[in-house]
């Protein structure tokens, strides 16, 4: 061989492989290792095998192809099916005897999901499930248990993207990030609704959060009184009337903290009625009716001297 001459191409020929020195190359362009002595291709006719690709675990078989190469190698022999949910063991198939089936294995692939329990009033996560297996395991999580858990706790709930509970891993939800979104529940109490201070805001919560101070009935009304003081005579005592709650106020709680987040100012007006002046021997009054005052919620108290003279005769 003309030690300038390489072979540059190794032909093709369907239904053959070629070999040099009884091993497989691929046909095209070859650069022979020793340039200066013959290089001799060598075609060998391709045996079909028949290939089973089985599931490791269960042992069932999953697929049969039939594919052609070389006896005893490698090459034109891969693991051409890809079969959904599986992922072969290995790369190439490698047939050692032509009458008995060759077997390759494939195992479930991995699969995972994530369920992200969000408080979309603080942008806050309160809780992270991972939902891990393989392809084709049923997906046994139910987020409905801690969804009743943060409702309990004074959560309202507003988006659920979980709907796959019951349904199996694979490609529709491996690697999915679903989201179930919460916001703060509040409550505006009034004096007809009044919270318990120290008691659970949910009765199914016990260890949860309390009504705080400021939210009794007590502490929402406010009476309104009227004082009328009778002056220049001993023994007669002050006229006060009292309109048991007059005034209102309202405040609003978050129930999942217990906090107040805000709170009106007392409104109402109280109007009182006028008041006869008592009768005191030896003295006459400046009026014969005193009162009738109207207090607000900045001034609740009201107060009026009057006075009794002595009588002139």
């Amino acid at each position: 061989m003309d030690p300038t001459k390489v072979v540059t191409e190794i032909p093709n020929v369907p239904g053959y492989t070629p070999t040099i020195n009884g091993q497989p190359v691929t046909p095209g362009s070859y650069t022979p290792t020793d340039p200066s002595g013959d290089t001799t291709v060598v075609y060998v006719k391709n045996t079909s095998v028949t290939v089973e690709y089985f599931d490791q675990t269960t042992g069932k078989v999953l697929k049969t192809d039939t594919l052609t190469g070389l006896m005893g190698g490698d090459l034109n022999y891969t693991t051409t099916s890809t079969i959904q949910g599986y992922v072969a063991t290995v790369s190439t198939v490698t047939p050692t005897d032509p009458t008995q089936n060759t077997k390759v294995t494939y195992v479930k692939k991995d699969a995972a999901l994530t369920v992200l329990f969000l408080d979309k009033t603080t942008g806050t996560t309160l809780a992270t499930v991972n939902v891990d297996g393989k392809y084709g395991d049923q997906i046994k999580f139910s987020p409905a248990k801690l969804i009743q858990s943060f409702e309990q706790k004074g959560y309202h709930l507003i988006v659920n993207e979980f709907g796959q509970a019951g349904t199996t891993l694979g490609d529709a939800n491996n690697g999915k990030t679903y989201l179930i979104e919460f916001e703060r529940q509040t409550k505006t109490i009034t004096p007809s609704d009044p919270g318990q201070p120290g008691q659970p805001i949910n009765p199914n919560d016990p260890n949860g959060p309390k009504w705080p101070a400021g939210t009794g009935a007590s502490d929402l009304v406010k009476d309104a009184t009227q004082t009328i003081h009778y002056q220049g005579v001993s023994g007669v005592e002050d006229s006060v009337t009292t309109i048991k709650g007059a005034f209102e106020k309202t405040v609003t709680v978050d129930l999942v903290t217990g906090k107040i987040v805000s709170e009106t100012d007392f409104t109402g007006q109280a109007n009182f009625e006028t008041v006869k002046t008592p009768v005191v021997n030896g003295y006459h009054a400046d009026k014969a009716l005193a009162g009738g005052l109207t207090a607000t919620h900045t001034g609740p108290a009201k107060r009026q001297r009057h006075g009794d003279l002595p009588s002139q005769r």
